[in-house]
């Protein structure tokens, strides 16, 4: 299989590659699993991937020599950009919308699209052509550097942009519109967190004041809290882990909320064994799964020692997300019964190797169903995978 890419290709996006891994590789009684894109050629690892509802993944990865941000059909992928020429590197932070544009986050070369300093700036590409969004700025009279940092992105369908953004002198959450929505200056005591948008222009996202931590809507002028709490109640996941809470276009957010306890004016002990993961349209809240049943918990690492996962939701309502079990291993489920809505766990065989761990990202969803994560198997392999349910109106996926 080759991945990598003539120069003048890489650039502008148009390298395509086949997947060499033949018709879908295995089923299980709910989902078919579609091989995206694995490590056994020259990608070394991946970044989170992000789906859209034609079924597209798209993912950051790390090649031989390069970093690089891609799209896989399940058949072809395509380099969007990689940091040969144009770019000094490529982080992590991707999204795509149901039209193919693809918004990713690297650093201009010097001297390639700017005779400044090169900072972190956000790219799209829309059938090959990449354009650079122009980066926000605090006036002079604010005194504030420009934000040099990208945390995160998210992209809706009408190529509006929100993302997280970092100075030296604190973080905002900000639009391609040249909308900064929110901003935090003493990450002691006030931050935010990524942020997600929807078709509508809502933005969500997460802010901690204090001991109160809330999730807030901002929608042209208006800012509307979805929902606040204060120690030692349910609160957001922390903000050393915590991306966005998961927006669709319904306006409902899905999050996961830990139990806290305060132990100085700044810190706190999170309790990952009584957590919950929560939706809310703004007037109701539901809890979808809770650690009270098979879940022991929705927080990654051995001993609970990172910060809890957050899951992503479609404009079904279906939310899916990361859950470690009482009974021990991992997985990526969809309600509350780890047997009847799992999408993959830890123990299952998936292309020939025993699945030992997976991620799934706040875009890992899709509205057909179709879920896209990464998975770690016997073998060393590292898979991107997406898969595909029965009976949900996406089999005209599955080929």
């Amino acid at each position: 299989m080759k991945l990598k890419s003539c120069i003048a290709a890489a650039a502008i996006g148009l390298s395509l590659s086949l997947i060499d891994n033949g018709a879908i590789a295995v089923k299980s009684s709910k989902y078919a699993y579609q091989k995206m894109a694995d490590t056994s050629g020259s990608f070394n690892s991946f970044g989170l991937p992000v789906i859209n509802n034609a079924g597209t993944v798209a993912f950051s990865a790390n090649t031989d020599g390069a970093l690089g941000a891609y799209t896989s059909t399940g058949k072809i992928i395509t380099t969007i950009a990689e940091n040969v020429v144009l770019y000094e590197s490529i982080g992590s932070p991707i999204a795509i919308n149901d039209s193919g544009t693809v918004a990713f986050v690297a650093t201009p070369a010097r001297g390639a699209t700017t005779a400044e300093y090169p900072t972190e700036t956000i790219f799209t590409s829309t059938n090959g052509k990449v354009t650079q969004v122009p980066a926000y700025k605090p006036s002079p009279e604010s005194g504030y550097p420009s934000y040099d940092r990208i945390v995160s992105l998210a992209l809706n369908n009408r190529g509006t942009i929100a993302y997280v953004a970092q100075n030296m002198r604190g973080i905002g959450v900000l639009s391609s519109d040249g909308r900064l929505i929110a901003e935090a200056n003493d990450a002691r005591l006030s931050t935010v967190d990524s942020a997600n948008i929807n078709d509508r222009g809502t933005v969500a996202y997460r802010s901690q004041n204090g001991y109160e931590f809330n999730i807030l809507a901002h929608k042209g002028t208006i800012t509307k809290t979805l929902t606040s709490t204060t120690y030692p109640l349910y609160v957001m996941a922390p903000k050393s882990g915590a991306f966005s809470p998961s927006l669709n276009n319904r306006g409902t957010v899905a999050y996961v909320a830990l139990e806290v306890t305060p132990t100085s004016e700044y810190t706190a002990e999170f309790n990952p064994a009584k957590a919950a993961i929560l939706k809310n349209n703004g007037t109701k809240i539901t809890t979808v799964a809770d650690t009270n049943g098979a879940y022991s918990s929705f927080s990654s690492g051995s001993n609970f020692n990172f910060a809890a996962v957050p899951p992503a939701i479609n404009d079904r309502g279906t939310v899916a997300f990361f859950a470690q079990l009482d009974t021990g291993g991992e997985g990526i489920f969809i309600g509350p019964d780890p047997v009847k809505h799992k999408v993959i766990a830890s123990g299952d065989s998936l292309f020939g190797y025993m699945v030992q761990s997976v991620a799934l990202s706040t875009d890992g969803i899709n509205d057909f169903g179709q879920v896209t994560f990464i998975a770690w198997l016997a073998n060393g392999t590292e898979v991107i995978v997406r898969a595909d349910p029965f009976g949900t109106g996406c089999n005209c996926f599955v080929k």
